[in-house]
């Protein structure tokens, strides 16, 4: 349940930093650096949100497994 707020906030992110940095395109050089560099750093972000969701998953299935193992 927590994912959907995080993929609403990286959507919106994501496009207004395109938004901003297409706008800006010939005119602020210095806008359209600073907005790279955080669309590359919210990507950065994303990767690691997602293996850290994908770690969270795989711990939470083995153990899982773990104590269907010892209540038998």
């Amino acid at each position: 349940m927590i994912t959907i707020p995080m993929y609403f906030m990286f959507a919106v992110t994501f496009t207004s930093l395109g938004q901003l940095i297409y706008s800006n395109l010939g005119k602020n050089w210095l806008i359209v650096g600073v907005s790279a560099l955080l669309t590359v750093l919210s990507l950065a972000l994303a990767v690691e949100a997602f293996r850290v969701f994908s770690e969270d998953k795989k711990e939470t299935s083995q153990a899982e497994g773990l104590q269907s193992q010892s209540q038998e």
